[in-house]
C-alpha cells in the first residue's frame, strides 16, 4: 500500500478528551510527529442526567481546539490540505 506523503494535521474530539497530532507522513510510511497535544475537557460532563452537553464543556473543547488550530497554523505548509 503507497502512501501520499505530505504534513498531515489531526484533531479528535472525544467525551473526556481532545486530541491533536501534526506530523509528516513519507512515502514508505513512517510518521515522524512534530507536534502531539491533548486536553481532559470532559465534553460529556453531565450528559447522563440532562441529555445536553453543557456550555462549559463545550468551552473547554472550543479552548482546546482553538489552541490545536494555532499549532497546526503554524506547522502547516501553505496551499496543502490539512484534514482535521
Amino acid at each position: 500500500m503507497g502512501y501520499v506523503p505530505g504534513r498531515y494535521a489531526a484533531i479528535d474530539i472525544g467525551t473526556v478528551t481532545c486530541r491533536m497530532l501534526v506530523a509528516d507522513v513519507a512515502a514508505d510510511g513512517v510518521v515522524d510527529e512534530l507536534a502531539k497535544e491533548y486536553a481532559i475537557t470532559n465534553l460529556g460532563e453531565g450528559v447522563d442526567a440532562t441529555g445536553v452537553l453543557s456550555q462549559a464543556a463545550m468551552g473547554r473543547v472550543l479552548a482546546a481546539v482553538d489552541r490545536y488550530v494555532a499549532v497546526r497554523d503554524a506547522l502547516a505548509e501553505p496551499g496543502r490540505p490539512v484534514a482535521t
